[in-house]
Protein backbone atom coordinates (compact mmCIF):
# COMPACT_ATOMS: atom_id res chain seq x y z
CA UNK A 1 0.00 0.00 0.00
CA UNK A 2 1.19 3.74 -0.34
CA UNK A 3 -0.41 7.23 0.27
CA UNK A 4 -1.56 9.43 -2.26
CA UNK A 5 -2.13 13.18 -2.15
CA UNK A 6 -3.06 16.19 -4.31
CA UNK A 7 -1.18 18.94 -4.46
CA UNK A 8 -1.26 22.37 -6.44
CA UNK A 9 2.00 23.57 -7.45
CA UNK A 10 3.13 27.45 -8.29
CA UNK A 11 6.47 28.52 -9.92
CA UNK A 12 8.48 28.15 -6.62
CA UNK A 13 5.53 25.75 -4.35
CA UNK A 14 3.22 22.69 -4.17
CA UNK A 15 0.88 22.40 -1.29
CA UNK A 16 -1.21 19.49 -0.32
CA UNK A 17 -5.00 19.96 -0.91
CA UNK A 18 -8.04 17.95 -1.06
CA UNK A 19 -8.49 15.22 -3.15
CA UNK A 20 -11.21 16.58 -4.94
CA UNK A 21 -9.32 19.13 -6.29
CA UNK A 22 -7.67 16.55 -8.39
CA UNK A 23 -8.76 14.73 -11.48
CA UNK A 24 -10.24 11.54 -9.83
CA UNK A 25 -9.83 9.45 -12.98
CA UNK A 26 -6.48 9.81 -12.64
CA UNK A 27 -6.07 9.42 -8.87
CA UNK A 28 -2.93 6.71 -8.71
CA UNK A 29 -3.29 3.46 -7.00
CA UNK A 30 -2.68 2.97 -3.35
CA UNK A 31 -2.40 -0.71 -3.31
CA UNK A 32 -1.03 -3.44 -5.65
CA UNK A 33 -0.14 -7.26 -5.19
CA UNK A 34 2.69 -8.33 -3.95
CA UNK A 35 4.37 -11.82 -2.68
CA UNK A 36 2.46 -13.52 -5.30
CA UNK A 37 4.35 -16.91 -4.73
CA UNK A 38 2.01 -19.53 -3.16
CA UNK A 39 2.54 -19.77 0.88
CA UNK A 40 4.16 -23.09 2.17
CA UNK A 41 2.95 -24.60 5.27
CA UNK A 42 3.68 -28.10 7.34
CA UNK A 43 0.30 -30.29 7.97
CA UNK A 44 0.82 -33.74 9.63
CA UNK A 45 -1.90 -36.67 8.13
CA UNK A 46 -2.80 -38.91 11.10
CA UNK A 47 -4.41 -42.69 9.74
CA UNK A 48 -6.85 -44.63 11.78
CA UNK A 49 -5.69 -47.11 15.10
CA UNK A 50 -4.94 -50.59 13.37
CA UNK A 51 -6.02 -53.51 15.57
CA UNK A 52 -4.85 -54.33 18.84
CA UNK A 53 -2.52 -57.26 19.15
CA UNK A 54 -4.10 -58.73 21.94
CA UNK A 55 -7.68 -58.79 23.03
CA UNK A 56 -6.82 -58.63 26.74
CA UNK A 57 -4.30 -58.05 29.06
CA UNK A 58 -2.48 -55.39 27.64
CA UNK A 59 -1.35 -55.18 23.95
CA UNK A 60 -0.24 -52.57 21.46
CA UNK A 61 -1.40 -50.77 18.41
CA UNK A 62 -0.20 -48.71 15.62
CA UNK A 63 -1.14 -45.64 13.10
CA UNK A 64 0.55 -44.28 10.40
CA UNK A 65 1.75 -40.63 10.43
CA UNK A 66 2.82 -38.22 7.43
CA UNK A 67 4.21 -35.19 7.27
CA UNK A 68 2.56 -33.12 4.66
CA UNK A 69 3.95 -29.27 3.10
CA UNK A 70 1.52 -27.66 0.62
CA UNK A 71 -0.12 -24.45 -0.15
CA UNK A 72 -3.65 -22.98 -0.02
CA UNK A 73 -3.66 -24.24 -3.94
CA UNK A 74 -2.95 -27.52 -5.23
CA UNK A 75 -1.86 -31.19 -3.36
CA UNK A 76 0.60 -31.22 -0.66
CA UNK A 77 3.66 -32.75 -0.84
CA UNK A 78 5.38 -35.43 1.22
CA UNK A 79 8.52 -34.14 3.19
CA UNK A 80 10.67 -35.86 5.70
CA UNK A 81 8.39 -36.52 9.12
CA UNK A 82 11.84 -34.73 10.97
CA UNK A 83 10.30 -31.50 9.45
CA UNK A 84 6.89 -31.83 11.27
CA UNK A 85 9.04 -33.22 14.83
CA UNK A 86 10.89 -29.88 14.64
CA UNK A 87 8.35 -27.94 13.99
CA UNK A 88 6.88 -29.29 17.04
CA UNK A 89 3.52 -30.67 15.41
CA UNK A 90 4.62 -34.46 16.16
CA UNK A 91 6.34 -35.65 19.26
CA UNK A 92 9.18 -37.47 18.63
CA UNK A 93 8.72 -40.30 22.07
CA UNK A 94 5.60 -41.71 20.70
CA UNK A 95 7.16 -42.30 17.06
CA UNK A 96 8.10 -46.49 16.57
CA UNK A 97 9.13 -45.68 13.12
CA UNK A 98 10.78 -42.49 11.82
CA UNK A 99 12.38 -43.20 8.43
CA UNK A 100 11.99 -40.50 5.75
CA UNK A 101 8.44 -39.45 4.90
CA UNK A 102 7.12 -42.73 6.96
CA UNK A 103 6.50 -42.76 10.17
CA UNK A 104 4.23 -44.59 12.65
CA UNK A 105 3.62 -44.22 16.30
CA UNK A 106 2.27 -46.39 18.67
CA UNK A 107 -0.22 -47.05 21.97
CA UNK A 108 -1.22 -49.70 24.48
CA UNK A 109 -4.64 -50.61 24.35
CA UNK A 110 -6.68 -54.19 25.66
CA UNK A 111 -5.25 -53.55 29.21
CA UNK A 112 -7.99 -54.92 30.78
CA UNK A 113 -6.73 -58.90 32.45
CA UNK A 114 -7.54 -61.46 30.61
CA UNK A 115 -10.19 -64.23 31.53
CA UNK A 116 -9.43 -67.50 31.91
CA UNK A 117 -11.15 -70.27 30.31
CA UNK A 118 -11.81 -73.83 31.56
CA UNK A 119 -14.20 -77.01 31.47
CA UNK A 120 -16.75 -77.18 34.30
CA UNK A 121 -19.05 -80.08 34.67
CA UNK A 122 -22.40 -78.55 35.63
CA UNK A 123 -24.19 -81.24 36.98
CA UNK A 124 -23.75 -84.72 38.73
CA UNK A 125 -23.78 -87.80 36.54
CA UNK A 126 -27.54 -88.55 35.83
CA UNK A 127 -29.09 -91.80 36.45
CA UNK A 128 -27.84 -94.19 34.34
CA UNK A 129 -30.37 -95.80 31.37
CA UNK A 130 -30.48 -99.57 32.42
CA UNK A 131 -29.88 -100.94 35.53
CA UNK A 132 -27.65 -104.10 34.02
CA UNK A 133 -26.24 -105.14 30.66
CA UNK A 134 -24.74 -101.61 30.26
CA UNK A 135 -25.88 -98.72 29.77
CA UNK A 136 -25.07 -94.77 29.37
CA UNK A 137 -25.45 -91.87 31.76
CA UNK A 138 -24.61 -88.28 30.91
CA UNK A 139 -23.69 -84.83 32.23
CA UNK A 140 -23.62 -81.19 31.28
CA UNK A 141 -20.18 -79.69 31.02
CA UNK A 142 -19.25 -76.25 29.82
CA UNK A 143 -16.36 -73.97 28.46
CA UNK A 144 -17.00 -71.16 31.56
CA UNK A 145 -15.05 -67.74 31.61
CA UNK A 146 -13.12 -67.43 35.11
CA UNK A 147 -13.91 -63.61 34.99
CA UNK A 148 -17.83 -63.98 35.40
CA UNK A 149 -18.28 -67.51 35.22
CA UNK A 150 -20.44 -66.97 32.43
CA UNK A 151 -20.72 -69.62 29.35
CA UNK A 152 -18.34 -68.56 26.70
CA UNK A 153 -17.28 -70.40 23.37
CA UNK A 154 -16.11 -74.09 23.71
CA UNK A 155 -13.09 -72.88 21.10
CA UNK A 156 -11.92 -70.84 24.50
CA UNK A 157 -11.11 -73.95 26.11
CA UNK A 158 -8.44 -76.89 25.83
CA UNK A 159 -10.24 -79.20 23.54
CA UNK A 160 -7.95 -81.88 25.25
CA UNK A 161 -9.15 -81.07 28.52
CA UNK A 162 -12.93 -81.41 27.42
CA UNK A 163 -14.34 -83.73 30.08
CA UNK A 164 -16.53 -86.79 28.90
CA UNK A 165 -20.03 -85.76 29.03
CA UNK A 166 -21.26 -89.28 28.80
CA UNK A 167 -20.08 -93.02 29.95
CA UNK A 168 -21.12 -96.62 30.31
CA UNK A 169 -22.67 -97.45 33.54
CA UNK A 170 -24.11 -100.39 34.83
CA UNK A 171 -22.15 -102.87 32.48
CA UNK A 172 -22.48 -105.80 34.90
CA UNK A 173 -25.10 -108.73 32.97
CA UNK A 174 -28.42 -108.47 33.87
CA UNK A 175 -29.51 -111.70 35.99
CA UNK A 176 -32.73 -112.83 35.31
CA UNK A 177 -35.12 -114.35 38.04
CA UNK A 178 -37.85 -116.77 37.94
CA UNK A 179 -39.10 -119.66 40.44
CA UNK A 180 -37.05 -122.70 39.92
CA UNK A 181 -38.82 -125.94 40.02
CA UNK A 182 -36.84 -128.76 41.79
CA UNK A 183 -33.23 -129.12 40.56
CA UNK A 184 -33.55 -127.00 37.90
CA UNK A 185 -30.98 -123.65 37.08
CA UNK A 186 -33.47 -121.19 36.37
CA UNK A 187 -36.12 -120.85 34.08
CA UNK A 188 -35.59 -119.29 30.31
CA UNK A 189 -38.91 -116.70 29.48
CA UNK A 190 -40.36 -119.70 27.51
CA UNK A 191 -40.69 -121.05 31.44
CA UNK A 192 -37.75 -124.29 30.16
CA UNK A 193 -35.24 -125.40 32.60
CA UNK A 194 -31.88 -123.63 32.10
CA UNK A 195 -29.50 -126.26 33.84
CA UNK A 196 -26.68 -123.78 33.23
CA UNK A 197 -28.37 -120.64 34.59
CA UNK A 198 -26.93 -118.30 31.90
CA UNK A 199 -29.25 -116.22 30.05
CA UNK A 200 -27.77 -114.05 27.41
CA UNK A 201 -29.24 -110.68 27.02
CA UNK A 202 -31.86 -111.48 24.96
CA UNK A 203 -32.92 -114.00 27.61
CA UNK A 204 -32.22 -117.25 25.37
CA UNK A 205 -30.29 -119.96 27.55
CA UNK A 206 -26.43 -120.42 26.83
CA UNK A 207 -27.42 -117.67 23.76
CA UNK A 208 -24.30 -115.56 22.33
CA UNK A 209 -26.46 -112.25 22.07
CA UNK A 210 -26.82 -112.68 18.49
CA UNK A 211 -30.75 -114.11 18.07
CA UNK A 212 -31.85 -110.09 19.22
CA UNK A 213 -31.76 -106.46 18.15
CA UNK A 214 -30.22 -103.83 19.93
CA UNK A 215 -31.81 -100.42 19.81
CA UNK A 216 -31.15 -96.96 21.03
CA UNK A 217 -31.69 -93.27 20.84
CA UNK A 218 -29.46 -90.49 19.91
CA UNK A 219 -29.74 -86.84 20.54
CA UNK A 220 -28.04 -85.54 17.17
CA UNK A 221 -27.28 -82.19 16.51
CA UNK A 222 -28.73 -81.43 12.83
CA UNK A 223 -27.41 -77.42 12.29
CA UNK A 224 -26.10 -77.15 8.57
CA UNK A 225 -29.17 -79.71 6.83
CA UNK A 226 -30.38 -78.57 3.65
CA UNK A 227 -33.63 -77.37 5.50
CA UNK A 228 -31.50 -74.84 6.76
CA UNK A 229 -29.81 -74.13 10.27
CA UNK A 230 -31.97 -75.15 13.06
CA UNK A 231 -34.52 -77.42 11.21
CA UNK A 232 -35.39 -81.11 11.65
CA UNK A 233 -36.48 -82.64 8.38
CA UNK A 234 -39.72 -85.21 10.12
CA UNK A 235 -41.18 -86.00 6.97
CA UNK A 236 -39.91 -89.30 5.95
CA UNK A 237 -40.31 -88.22 1.67
CA UNK A 238 -38.49 -85.24 2.01
CA UNK A 239 -34.64 -85.24 0.88
CA UNK A 240 -33.69 -83.38 4.19
CA UNK A 241 -35.04 -86.20 6.24
CA UNK A 242 -33.60 -89.50 3.65
CA UNK A 243 -30.19 -87.60 3.85
CA UNK A 244 -29.97 -87.35 7.39
CA UNK A 245 -31.33 -90.94 7.93
CA UNK A 246 -28.60 -91.91 5.42
CA UNK A 247 -25.93 -90.02 7.35
CA UNK A 248 -26.52 -91.27 10.80
CA UNK A 249 -26.67 -94.81 9.43
CA UNK A 250 -23.40 -94.60 7.99
CA UNK A 251 -21.95 -92.63 11.05
CA UNK A 252 -23.50 -95.35 13.69
CA UNK A 253 -21.86 -98.32 11.17
CA UNK A 254 -18.65 -96.90 11.01
CA UNK A 255 -18.33 -96.42 15.05
CA UNK A 256 -19.59 -99.83 15.48
CA UNK A 257 -18.05 -101.79 12.79
CA UNK A 258 -21.30 -102.77 10.96
CA UNK A 259 -22.52 -102.17 7.53
CA UNK A 260 -24.75 -98.95 7.41
CA UNK A 261 -27.64 -101.43 6.04
CA UNK A 262 -27.82 -103.01 9.95
CA UNK A 263 -28.66 -100.16 11.22
CA UNK A 264 -32.11 -99.26 10.72
CA UNK A 265 -33.69 -95.60 11.63
CA UNK A 266 -36.78 -96.22 12.97
CA UNK A 267 -37.94 -92.78 13.53
CA UNK A 268 -36.88 -89.06 13.59
CA UNK A 269 -38.43 -86.22 15.56
CA UNK A 270 -37.70 -82.84 16.55
CA UNK A 271 -35.71 -83.16 19.76
CA UNK A 272 -36.54 -81.29 23.07
CA UNK A 273 -33.34 -80.38 23.93
CA UNK A 274 -31.14 -77.93 23.04
CA UNK A 275 -27.51 -78.26 23.47
CA UNK A 276 -26.90 -74.80 25.61
CA UNK A 277 -23.95 -73.15 24.89
CA UNK A 278 -24.14 -73.29 20.99
CA UNK A 279 -28.15 -72.88 20.80
CA UNK A 280 -28.53 -75.91 18.09
CA UNK A 281 -31.36 -77.77 17.38
CA UNK A 282 -31.11 -81.57 17.74
CA UNK A 283 -32.91 -84.57 16.28
CA UNK A 284 -34.01 -87.49 18.48
CA UNK A 285 -33.01 -90.28 16.80
CA UNK A 286 -34.44 -94.35 17.05
CA UNK A 287 -32.58 -96.77 15.64
CA UNK A 288 -32.01 -100.54 15.70
CA UNK A 289 -28.91 -102.79 14.56
CA UNK A 290 -30.74 -105.89 13.39
CA UNK A 291 -28.52 -109.49 14.63
CA UNK A 292 -26.14 -110.54 12.50
CA UNK A 293 -26.93 -112.96 9.53
CA UNK A 294 -23.73 -114.55 9.07
CA UNK A 295 -21.17 -115.60 11.78
CA UNK A 296 -18.58 -112.71 9.95
CA UNK A 297 -20.83 -110.12 10.96
CA UNK A 298 -20.27 -108.65 14.24
CA UNK A 299 -22.86 -109.13 17.13
CA UNK A 300 -23.42 -105.90 18.95
CA UNK A 301 -24.13 -106.08 22.68
CA UNK A 302 -25.28 -103.03 24.49
CA UNK A 303 -22.33 -102.76 26.21
CA UNK A 304 -20.43 -102.47 22.83
CA UNK A 305 -22.92 -99.96 21.16
CA UNK A 306 -22.42 -97.63 24.25
CA UNK A 307 -18.83 -97.71 23.90
CA UNK A 308 -18.69 -97.96 20.07
CA UNK A 309 -20.39 -94.28 20.27
CA UNK A 310 -19.03 -92.74 23.38
CA UNK A 311 -17.42 -89.64 22.71
CA UNK A 312 -18.30 -90.07 19.16
CA UNK A 313 -19.23 -87.24 16.87
CA UNK A 314 -22.76 -89.03 15.71
CA UNK A 315 -24.83 -87.48 18.61
CA UNK A 316 -25.43 -88.63 22.21
CA UNK A 317 -27.13 -91.78 23.39
CA UNK A 318 -29.73 -91.17 25.47
CA UNK A 319 -31.43 -95.07 25.67
CA UNK A 320 -29.94 -98.34 24.69
CA UNK A 321 -31.25 -102.05 25.18
CA UNK A 322 -32.34 -104.93 23.44
CA UNK A 323 -35.40 -105.15 21.31
CA UNK A 324 -36.77 -109.00 20.74
CA UNK A 325 -37.06 -110.76 17.50
CA UNK A 326 -40.69 -112.38 16.67
CA UNK A 327 -40.33 -115.22 14.25
CA UNK A 328 -36.71 -116.39 15.14
CA UNK A 329 -38.11 -119.59 16.91
CA UNK A 330 -36.37 -118.29 19.99
CA UNK A 331 -38.57 -117.50 22.85
CA UNK A 332 -36.61 -114.17 23.99
CA UNK A 333 -37.02 -111.45 27.01
CA UNK A 334 -40.27 -109.15 26.18
CA UNK A 335 -42.15 -111.98 24.13
CA UNK A 336 -43.88 -114.10 26.37
CA UNK A 337 -47.46 -113.29 26.47
CA UNK A 338 -49.44 -112.07 29.82
CA UNK A 339 -53.24 -113.29 29.93
CA UNK A 340 -53.84 -109.62 30.66
CA UNK A 341 -53.00 -108.75 27.14
CA UNK A 342 -52.45 -111.81 25.13
CA UNK A 343 -53.34 -109.56 21.67
CA UNK A 344 -50.47 -107.29 22.38
CA UNK A 345 -48.20 -106.78 19.21
CA UNK A 346 -44.99 -106.79 21.65
CA UNK A 347 -45.76 -110.57 22.91
CA UNK A 348 -44.95 -113.39 20.46
CA UNK A 349 -46.64 -116.21 20.44
CA UNK A 350 -45.17 -117.83 17.39
CA UNK A 351 -41.81 -118.31 19.79
CA UNK A 352 -43.41 -118.10 22.87
CA UNK A 353 -46.95 -120.83 21.95
CA UNK A 354 -48.27 -120.15 26.03
CA UNK A 355 -50.23 -117.38 27.59
CA UNK A 356 -48.58 -116.54 31.34
CA UNK A 357 -51.33 -115.92 33.32
CA UNK A 358 -51.43 -113.75 36.47
CA UNK A 359 -51.42 -115.65 40.18
CA UNK A 360 -54.18 -113.56 42.44
CA UNK A 361 -52.26 -111.08 45.36
CA UNK A 362 -53.79 -110.79 48.90
CA UNK A 363 -55.17 -107.72 50.20
CA UNK A 364 -54.63 -108.62 53.94
CA UNK A 365 -51.28 -110.33 54.93
CA UNK A 366 -48.34 -109.87 52.58
CA UNK A 367 -47.09 -107.50 49.60
CA UNK A 368 -50.36 -106.66 47.82
CA UNK A 369 -48.22 -105.75 44.54
CA UNK A 370 -46.52 -109.24 44.38
CA UNK A 371 -48.52 -112.25 43.08
CA UNK A 372 -49.49 -114.77 46.11
CA UNK A 373 -48.27 -111.45 48.25
CA UNK A 374 -44.72 -113.10 48.42
CA UNK A 375 -45.66 -115.53 50.52
CA UNK A 376 -45.68 -118.29 47.84
CA UNK A 377 -44.34 -118.82 44.07
CA UNK A 378 -46.71 -118.08 41.45
CA UNK A 379 -47.27 -121.12 38.73
CA UNK A 380 -47.61 -118.99 35.85
CA UNK A 381 -48.87 -121.35 33.58
CA UNK A 382 -52.08 -122.09 35.84
CA UNK A 383 -52.34 -119.08 37.62
CA UNK A 384 -52.68 -120.44 41.08
CA UNK A 385 -50.64 -119.94 43.88
CA UNK A 386 -48.25 -122.57 45.52
CA UNK A 387 -47.77 -121.37 49.38
CA UNK A 388 -44.96 -121.07 51.50
CA UNK A 389 -44.77 -123.76 54.68
CA UNK A 390 -47.22 -121.51 57.01
CA UNK A 391 -49.16 -119.48 54.38
CA UNK A 392 -52.55 -120.96 53.41
CA UNK A 393 -55.79 -119.76 51.00
CA UNK A 394 -55.82 -119.39 46.89
CA UNK A 395 -53.71 -115.77 47.57
CA UNK A 396 -51.61 -117.46 50.59
CA UNK A 397 -52.78 -114.57 52.23
CA UNK A 398 -53.86 -116.72 55.65
CA UNK A 399 -52.00 -118.64 58.25
CA UNK A 400 -52.20 -122.90 57.92
CA UNK A 401 -53.57 -122.79 61.35
CA UNK A 402 -53.15 -125.86 63.38
CA UNK A 403 -50.61 -128.56 62.50
CA UNK A 404 -50.13 -131.92 63.74
CA UNK A 405 -47.37 -134.78 63.47
CA UNK A 406 -47.76 -137.98 61.80
CA UNK A 407 -48.84 -139.89 65.03
CA UNK A 408 -51.62 -137.02 65.42
CA UNK A 409 -50.07 -135.21 68.26
CA UNK A 410 -50.05 -131.33 68.15
CA UNK A 411 -46.88 -129.35 66.95
CA UNK A 412 -48.14 -125.77 66.93
CA UNK A 413 -50.10 -123.27 65.42
CA UNK A 414 -49.19 -121.27 62.87
CA UNK A 415 -50.39 -117.53 63.48
CA UNK A 416 -49.93 -113.97 62.64
CA UNK A 417 -47.07 -112.41 64.09
CA UNK A 418 -46.05 -108.85 63.16
CA UNK A 419 -47.59 -109.31 59.75
CA UNK A 420 -45.80 -113.25 59.51
CA UNK A 421 -47.24 -116.45 59.62
CA UNK A 422 -45.13 -117.96 62.45
CA UNK A 423 -45.15 -121.31 64.43
CA UNK A 424 -46.76 -120.73 68.01
CA UNK A 425 -45.99 -123.58 70.22
CA UNK A 426 -48.19 -123.90 73.84
CA UNK A 427 -45.78 -125.43 76.55
CA UNK A 428 -48.27 -126.45 79.20
CA UNK A 429 -47.00 -125.73 83.03
CA UNK A 430 -45.76 -128.40 85.48
CA UNK A 431 -47.92 -129.72 88.24
CA UNK A 432 -46.61 -128.20 91.33
CA UNK A 433 -44.43 -130.53 93.83
CA UNK A 434 -46.13 -132.56 96.84
CA UNK A 435 -45.54 -131.24 100.13
CA UNK A 436 -43.47 -133.50 102.83
CA UNK A 437 -44.68 -133.74 106.35
CA UNK A 438 -42.86 -136.08 109.16
CA UNK A 439 -44.17 -135.93 112.46
CA UNK A 440 -41.80 -136.61 115.04
CA UNK A 441 -42.39 -137.06 118.85
CA UNK A 442 -40.43 -137.24 122.31
CA UNK A 443 -39.90 -137.44 125.63
CA UNK A 444 -39.18 -134.34 127.60
CA UNK A 445 -39.46 -132.59 130.94
CA UNK A 446 -42.74 -132.54 132.73
CA UNK A 447 -45.11 -130.03 131.74
CA UNK A 448 -48.20 -130.74 133.81
CA UNK A 449 -49.80 -133.97 135.67
CA UNK A 450 -51.18 -136.81 134.78
CA UNK A 451 -52.38 -140.12 136.36
CA UNK A 452 -49.98 -143.43 135.52
CA UNK A 453 -50.67 -147.07 135.14
CA UNK A 454 -51.25 -147.73 138.89
CA UNK A 455 -53.05 -144.70 139.59
CA UNK A 456 -50.29 -142.24 140.76
CA UNK A 457 -49.87 -138.88 139.81
CA UNK A 458 -47.00 -138.00 137.10
CA UNK A 459 -45.46 -135.11 135.18
CA UNK A 460 -44.95 -135.23 131.11
CA UNK A 461 -44.53 -133.70 128.24
CA UNK A 462 -44.70 -134.14 124.48
CA UNK A 463 -42.52 -132.66 121.78
CA UNK A 464 -44.58 -132.39 118.63
CA UNK A 465 -42.08 -131.35 115.08
CA UNK A 466 -43.98 -131.26 112.05
CA UNK A 467 -41.20 -130.76 109.06
CA UNK A 468 -42.65 -129.18 105.61
CA UNK A 469 -39.83 -130.23 102.66
CA UNK A 470 -40.43 -128.35 99.41
CA UNK A 471 -38.33 -129.42 96.85
CA UNK A 472 -38.14 -127.26 93.80
CA UNK A 473 -37.22 -124.08 96.43
CA UNK A 474 -35.05 -126.46 98.74
CA UNK A 475 -36.79 -124.49 101.60
CA UNK A 476 -37.50 -126.32 104.73
CA UNK A 477 -39.97 -124.60 107.33
CA UNK A 478 -39.79 -125.91 110.78
CA UNK A 479 -42.49 -125.62 112.80
CA UNK A 480 -42.97 -126.45 116.48
CA UNK A 481 -45.75 -126.99 118.35
CA UNK A 482 -45.58 -127.85 122.27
Amino acid sequence: TRTVTCIASSANTATVVAHSACEASAEPATEQPCNTLACLTLEVWIGDWGECSAPCGSGVQDRKLECLVGSNVGTPDKVEVQECVDEGLVAAETLVVNSGALAYEEQVCNTDACAAFFWQSESAWGRCNTTCGGGVQGRSVACVSSADGSAADPSGCSAAEEPEAQRACNTAPCVSYAWNPGDCGILDPGNVCCESSYLDECGVCDGDDSSCATEAAMDVPVDGMDGGAGDVPTDPASAEYQELEATVSEDVGDSLGVDAERVVITDISDGTRRRRLLQSASAEIAFVVTPPTSEEEPVISVLDLVRGLAGSSVGTVTYSGRSSECGNGQCESGETCQAARADDSECCLEDCPFVLKTCPAPTSLGESSLPCGGNGKCLVLSGTCECFTGYAGADCGGCAGAQYDEAGMPLGTYMEVDTMCKLVVQIASPPPPPLLVTVVTKNSTDMGSGMTGDGSTSSSSINLAIVVVVPIAFVVLCVAVF
